[in-house]
């Protein structure tokens, strides 16, 4: 299919409109054309934009499937536009990507949620992503969160906060015994699980090991809730396959953002593992700054 211009962007038209969408944003037209060509064999249409400016205009005037950023912007910018683009379609699969070398804010953007494509395997990656990608989905499809901490008061207002804020239902229980009774009872009920870390029967730790053994169970997120932000604590929730880790009584910005992230690991069935158990120390710092 032929590329026309429009502005500083290349717009194919590579499949009739209810195809998906892929905008890629790049200033490289080698990383571009490869980019295209590979997401057009597997029905994609592509648009490329080389300005940040143009690339936020394009993504709060029509609702993209992907959003693949070139890694090499800097200065977190590729995050921001991620960020930028959940903000007008929260189910937006984005990611950044270097298909030469490593990428710098790695870390950073995994804690985020976004996918991370780098080297000599991105290729690879990026083609996996797209075909495994859910065709559909609802904005209106309501899930509920399920809240663990065994402290009556905690649990209650935790469970408040969250429904204030317009995310959704939140179903409170005390142990792990009561969270994976209903969490087995009906698996997709769930989009995500909050849980404290320190409670007396079993931790929160032991929960998220339990639920990652479960093939029932085991793609749904898991934010930890503690007071206690260590830097063994993180290890150990990470290393269990956590989705995201925040300190009580938690920030609403920051809550905000774990709870959209969940749902939307939950919806478009990413990992909810922030990372392989072996790299859990490369998050330390990462997850440090985000929580200041």
């Amino acid at each position: 299919a032929a590329a026309e211009e429009f502005g500083s962007s290349e717009y194919c038209e590579l499949k009739p409109d209810f195809m998906s969408t892929l905008l890629v944003v790049s200033f490289d037209p080698q990383s571009v054309a490869a980019l295209t060509e590979l997401a057009a064999s597997v029905g994609y249409r592509v648009r490329s934009v080389s300005e940040i400016e143009k690339a936020q205009e394009w993504l709060g005037m029509q609702s993209f499937d992907v959003l693949l950023v070139d890694s090499r912007y800097g200065s977190g910018i590729p995050l921001d536009l991620v960020e930028f683009g959940w903000r007008h379609n929260p189910f937006l699969v984005g990611g950044i990507y270097s298909l030469d070398g490593p990428i710098e804010d790695e870390w950073s953007a995994r804690l985020m949620g976004i996918r991370v494509y780098s080297g000599a395997h991105a290729r690879e990656q990026i083609k996996q992503m797209l075909e495994s990608r859910p065709t559909w989905h609802s904005s209106d499809e309501t899930h509920t969160f399920l809240l663990v901490e065994d402290l009556d008061s905690p649990r209650e207002i935790i469970c408040s906060y969250i429904e204030s804020m317009g995310q959704g239902a939140v179903t409170g229980v005390s142990s792990m015994k009561e969270a994976l009774a209903l969490l087995r009872q009906d698996p997709n009920k769930y989009c995500a699980v909050l849980t404290d870390i320190n409670m007396p029967e079993h931790s929160g730790v032991e929960l998220i090991q339990e639920m990652r053994r479960d093939e029932l169970l085991t793609h749904i997120p898991v934010i930890v809730l503690t007071a206690y932000a260590t830097a063994e604590n993180l290890i150990d929730t990470i290393k269990a396959g956590a989705t995201g880790f925040l300190v009580k009584p938690p920030k609403k910005r920051l809550l905000r953002a774990e709870l959209e992230k969940a749902r939307r690991i939950f919806l478009t069935r990413q990992s909810p593992r922030l990372c392989r158990a072996e790299d859990a120390h490369l998050l330390e710092e990462a997850l440090n700054i985000t929580m200041r």
